[in-house]
């Protein structure tokens, strides 16, 4: 097993910061999530940290807290209606007399 520092942010700006020895950085925010009283939905974000022992700590990826959605990222309203598809209209040609 590897050890993993995993911080947790807050929506008040708070950090704290847990060791945790795991076999992933998923299974490191499960446990730091299951270990975290049943009331604190102020996180925002976990920062996952692999620690190494030559060349210190190094960040192995970014995970959203509960009950974080994702934002409005990539639903937007268009900007003007999309134009109506050609018809098919057929022009009859008159007949010559």
């Amino acid at each position: 097993m590897r050890t993993f520092d995993v911080t947790a942010r807050s929506r008040r700006g708070g950090l704290s910061t847990c060791n945790v020895p795991a076999d992933n950085a998923g299974e490191a925010v499960a446990l730091v999530r299951s270990l975290a009283p049943t009331d604190a939905t102020d996180v925002t974000a976990y920062a996952v940290y692999r620690q190494r022992r030559v060349r210190g700590r190094r960040l192995v990826g970014l995970f959203a807290g509960p009950g974080a959605d994702g934002g409005p990222a990539g639903v937007r309203e268009p900007r003007r209606p999309r134009p109506a598809p050609p018809g098919l209209e057929v022009h009859a040609i008159p007949p010559t007399p």
